[in-house]
């Protein structure tokens, strides 16, 4: 208890109190970004040993999205070799 203070809060809890309660007030008010998350599905079908057939089951939302394959891989669509 403060001694100057008959309810026991002296002035430094009360600004501290005031600060929380205006930065819990702000806070939410800030808009959160983030990065939008693309999905797409396809689907990879062996037609012969080493070759294969893909098609998009889920196509992707961006149209400059590309699949992405190891290197010794070839991507002729439909085709991957």
């Amino acid at each position: 208890m403060s001694a100057n203070s008959p309810s026991g809060v002296d002035g430094r809890h009360l600004l501290l109190a005031l600060m929380l309660l205006l930065s819990a007030l702000v806070t939410p008010l800030r808009s959160a970004s983030a990065d939008e998350a693309s999905m797409a599905v396809m689907s990879l079908r062996e037609i012969v040993p080493g070759r294969y057939v893909g098609a998009w089951s889920m196509p992707p939302t961006d149209e400059s999205l590309r699949p992405i394959f190891p290197e010794h891989c070839r991507w002729e669509a439909p085709e991957l070799n």
